[in-house]
C-alpha cells in the first residue's frame, strides 16, 4: 500500500483509457482511482464493478471489461 503514496501519475498522456475498480476495494483505492480518472487528459471512462475487489479474474469484473472493449 506504500507504493501507491510514492506513484505520481503520469500527466502528458492523452491516449483513450478505462478505468476499472471494484467497488469493494478499500476507499484509499477507490480515491485513488477516480482522482487518476479527474486527471486524465485523453477520452476516458471510469467502470465500477459493483461485486468485486481487486479480483481481476472474477467473472463480473471479466464481463465489464469485455463489455467496455465492444464499443
Amino acid at each position: 500500500m506504500e507504493d501507491f503514496k510514492k506513484y505520481n501519475f503520469p500527466t502528458n498522456i492523452y491516449t483513450p483509457a478505462i478505468f476499472y475498480v471494484g467497488k469493494k476495494y478499500m476507499n484509499f483505492v477507490l480515491n485513488r482511482v477516480k482522482k487518476a480518472h479527474k486527471l486524465w487528459k485523453g477520452k476516458k471512462n471510469l467502470v465500477y464493478i459493483p461485486e468485486v475487489g481487486h479480483e481481476i479474474e472474477s467473472p463480473a469484473y471479466l464481463t465489464e471489461i469485455f463489455r467496455e472493449l465492444k464499443k
